[in-house]
């Protein structure tokens, strides 16, 4: 078999952040390495440091949510906030794991000590608050939502939900969306 540099560096990404997840950022580079099926060397081709790959994880994660996001977006919702809408489903949606087994906000913890990463979250929350702003939902509604359903991906690695009990608290977030106008203390909406 020939070498792809594109699979190789695909299963670098893998492993390191099943590596991460499971003993954060003091795993070795030849753990991950190993891990990956390919040498240091073969690592260091790809990442010449562990900020180097520890930064390309982050990055990595995130551009697999905006592209979960994206194919979540549901076109017949025409009205406000169906991007936000996507991005809870995405959230919550199994294919990418959130819940599963991957302690997503763990891994997030464990990056955060990485020179740089900090910021690459702060660019991608950014771009996130504008994107949403700009679908056009009410921003108490935007917050209310997204801070809803990054707190239950937040909380649930250390408590037991049912399948239901996630599907009724996307319900819950999602119709949070569905009404433009502030959120006012439960006087009705503007």
């Amino acid at each position: 078999m020939t070498r792809n540099s594109e699979r190789t560096r695909r299963a670098l990404l893998d492993a390191a952040t099943a590596t991460i997840r499971a003993r954060g950022t003091r795993v070795t580079l030849a753990a991950v390495a190993d891990a990956a099926g390919v040498t240091k060397g073969g690592l260091l081709h790809h990442f010449p440091n562990r900020d180097a790959l520890f930064t390309a994880v982050a990055r990595d994660s995130l551009d697999q949510l905006h592209v979960r996001v994206s194919a979540l977006v549901d076109l017949s919702e025409n009205y406000p906030g169906k991007l936000l809408r996507a991005y809870i489903r995405a959230l919550f949606d199994q294919e990418l794991d959130m819940f599963g087994q991957s302690d997503y906000p763990g891994l997030w913890g464990a990056l955060c000590v990485v020179p740089g990463v900090a910021e690459i979250l702060a660019e991608d929350n950014e771009l996130w608050q504008r994107s949403f702003a700009e679908d056009g939902l009410h921003p108490d509604r935007i917050s209310v939502a997204q801070y809803a359903a990054e707190g239950v991906a937040a909380t649930v690695q250390w408590q037991q939900k049912t399948d239901a009990a996630l599907e009724h608290a996307q319900a819950a977030i999602i119709a949070i969306t569905t009404v433009n106008g502030p959120i006012d203390g439960g006087r009705g909406d503007s």
